[in-house]
């Protein structure tokens, strides 16, 4: 899967607070494990389709 994201001004993170909490079953947790970071960095377009579980 290849993910790209251009930083603009209107960058926002999604945080989560464990690794060991996501399941790989939305992109943007399959992203943070594979990469191994707790914080995805998106525009305000891409975080307002991420559904927190």
């Amino acid at each position: 899967m290849s993910v790209s994201l251009v930083l603009a001004d209107c960058t926002t993170g999604h945080h989560v607070r464990k690794l060991s909490e996501l399941k790989s079953n939305t992109p943007w947790n399959t992203v943070m494990i594979a990469n191994n970071r707790k914080t995805l960095a998106t525009c305000e377009h891409c975080y307002s389709h991420i559904q927190i579980v």
